[in-house]
């Protein structure tokens, strides 16, 4: 059998974490210290921005196990920005905040950009982004009352999840992959998160040149 290399998840994301299970991979959590909603959104392109994001997450967490010797690991960090008519909107900074977020969003088509990258133990690196634009109908007042009360809006980029809305009942829809909407679209990259936990061919793949 081939050996490989844990993976390690820069990301406290519980939604992140569940979907990578779900795809037979084994995520160690360890979440980089940057608190995503303090971040300017003012100046950058967002998918210069997200990915960005995810590259520091993903150097934060390797200079920490670097600094207290942990073994040898890939490393997966992500970010999920959305995009309101040019605007970028990260995760609400609290209750009132998601609120206005959720009414904005309401009859007008957001895009959400999900960046990620993948870091293996040569140093070799794959960084990529996706894009998928949301469409939400109007919420009636019950509908945002209760998501707002449950705090199912915290640590969420755009304020929502977009599988929990779909149960709740929001009029929601999406043009392309709900695995970018919910921050992490696994049939994009998957294979080659696998390839880079097996040792040495993730560094032969880079060779080929077959690295997006």
């Amino acid at each position: 059998m081939t050996a490989r290399w844990p993976l390690v998840l820069a990301s406290g994301s519980a939604r992140r974490a569940s979907m990578l299970r779900e795809a037979g991979f084994s995520p160690v959590l360890e979440p980089a210290d940057i608190d995503d909603a303090t971040v300017n959104l003012t100046t950058s392109d967002p998918r210069e921005l997200t990915l960005a994001l995810a590259l520091f997450k993903v150097r934060r967490v390797e200079n920490a196990r670097r600094a207290r010797g942990a073994e040898p690991a890939v490393i997966l960090g992500a970010d999920t920005m959305c995009v309101l008519d040019g605007a970028m909107i990260g995760k609400p900074s609290d209750e009132a905040h998601a609120a206005s977020m959720l009414r904005a969003f309401e009859g007008v088509p957001h895009e959400v950009v999900t960046a990620w990258c993948i870091a293996a133990p040569d140093g070799t690196r794959v960084l990529d982004a996706d894009c998928t634009t949301v469409h939400l109908g109007r919420l009636t007042n019950v509908q945002r009352d209760l998501h707002l009360a449950s705090g199912a809006w915290r640590g969420k980029a755009g304020g929502y999840n977009y599988p929990e809305a779909l149960a709740a009942g929001w009029p929601l829809r999406c043009e392309g992959l709900w695995e970018t909407v919910v921050g992490l679209p696994l049939a994009r990259f998957s294979s080659r998160l696998a390839e880079a936990m097996d040792r040495g061919s993730f560094a032969r793949t880079l060779a080929e040149g077959n690295v997006s």
